[in-house]
């Protein structure tokens, strides 16, 4: 999500452009998911909450 998104980037000042991380997932088939990535899941096992991320599912994108 946005808000996800810049915290962990850390980003405070000169905030992305929402449509980043809204519009331009959806048009690219992207899914929106409870998982989280493998890479992340050290650093977010002590958040508080857990942010969503999108999931580019091929198989969903091509009707299979």
């Amino acid at each position: 999500s946005y808000e996800s998104g810049c915290r962990l980037k850390r980003i405070v000042d000169s905030l992305p452009p929402r449509s980043l991380y809204e519009d331009l997932p959806r048009r690219f088939c992207f899914q929106m998911t409870e998982g989280v990535p493998r890479f992340l899941e050290t650093t977010l096992r002590r958040a508080k909450t857990i942010p969503r991320f999108y999931l580019l599912d091929l198989d969903e994108g091509l009707g299979a």
